[in-house]
């Protein structure tokens, strides 16, 4: 882990904090910034960890998993992977539980730590930076669904980070029997999807 010190324009990166003036931010945050580098494979955090800082990531990539409540070799339930001006750990510090899932650098990264009490004091202050810290609008379109009801406030979080949103044209592909990634699910939001099974060629 190599330690740099932080600069005050890096205040401007930090997109959750809009609407709010960047002195004030650098006032509050400064004390409790650190930038932080980590080697591939690197630990960032552990699930189930006191979460005592959520990061920012500033350059290269971070994947997490989340793993069964209460099974230490569990499989992974949820894994994803952040990138560039992405948040990291913050759900710990918004539902203030511990880090509920293990983040590992995924190659060279470096990462803006920012102290949760200082954040805490800003959340105070600027209560609309909570809602833009989160996928507000795809945790709320996740709550309307039947078969997710059972998903606690963390768990329905993290799925909304992991969703990326398309819209598609008509008659656009989405995917094929063959290229279908098994850790990818789809959820239609909108309009209808065509299933095609393609026929099999006959036995000889």
């Amino acid at each position: 882990v190599n330690l740099v010190n932080v600069e005050p324009a890096i205040i401007k990166r930090l997109t959750f904090l809009a609407g709010v003036d960047d002195a004030e931010s650098w006032y509050t945050l400064a004390g409790e910034l650190q930038d932080v580098s980590f080697g591939d494979g690197a630990p960032i955090f552990a699930q189930g960890q006191k979460a005592e800082a959520t990061y920012f990531v500033l350059e290269g990539s971070v994947r997490w998993e989340r793993r069964k409540p209460f099974t230490a070799l569990g499989e992974p339930i949820l894994r994803y992977r952040v990138g560039e001006n992405s948040l990291l750990g913050q759900y710990a510090l918004l539902y203030n539980q511990p880090y509920p899932m293990t983040a590992t650098a995924d190659g060279p990264c470096r990462l803006l730590q920012m102290g949760n009490h200082a954040l805490d004091q800003m959340i105070y202050g600027f209560p609309f930076i909570r809602r833009q810290m989160m996928p507000y609008d795809i945790i709320g379109r996740l709550r309307t669904i039947p078969w997710l009801a059972e998903l606690d406030d963390m768990d329905i979080s993290l799925l909304a980070e992991a969703i990326t949103v398309q819209d598609l044209p008509a008659k656009q592909p989405i995917y094929n029997r063959d290229e279908s990634n098994p850790d990818t699910f789809y959820i239609i939001d909108r309009g209808q999807v065509q299933l095609i099974e393609p026929r099999l060629a006959p036995r000889e």
